[in-house]
């Protein structure tokens, strides 16, 4: 309630994943449509949130930060976002809250590299997004690439694009 947080949290999840994963970018649809709380607990990663919201100025806009277990921030994501992020670490363990059950028929994607959201996965350091942010470059990565090779399940590598998802009024 400090952060002007108000909905109920309903189910509590636990997830691992090992440096370079990409997980992402997933939400649910009405009427099972989620809020998230994420934290990083070990490790680190680059949280990122899209606004899917049509009617919101912001429509196709992201917004990212580095969760990590030394820095204890968290991030959370309303309905009408879509979620992912970037395993930094060897290892990096999350928690999230969300403030609706999973419904797997409800779940949709978009792709990680969609051009029209243009997430700049490489330049991860602080508070940043498409909205004139500038970050610089996390001490992971070279200059131009990461310096692991980035590994998508078989499922978010056949996401769709932003332009052909069901997204929120």
């Amino acid at each position: 309630k400090k952060n002007d947080i108000s909905e109920s949290f309903v189910q509590d999840n636990h997830s691992e994943s090992s440096k370079g994963v990409l997980r992402g970018l997933h939400y649910q649809i009405n009427p099972k449509a989620q809020g998230k709380l994420i934290r990083c607990i070990r490790g680190e990663i680059f949280d990122v949130a899209i606004d899917i919201r049509k009617s919101s100025p912001n429509f196709g806009k992201w917004m990212g930060d580095i969760l990590s277990a030394d820095n204890k921030k968290m991030f959370y994501i309303p309905v009408g976002f879509a979620h992912g992020f970037l395993t930094l670490s060897d290892v990096a363990e999350i928690t999230y809250k969300t403030t609706a059950e999973y419904h797997p028929d409800y779940e949709k994607g978009i792709r990680w590299d969609d051009p029209d959201i243009n997430i700049d996965w490489f330049r991860v350091s602080g508070n940043q997004g498409n909205q004139g942010n500038q970050g610089t470059r996390n001490k992971y990565m070279s200059p131009d690439f990461p310096d692991f090779d980035i590994h998508l399940s078989d499922r978010d590598l056949q996401l769709p694009f932003l332009k052909n998802v069901e997204v929120f009024e």
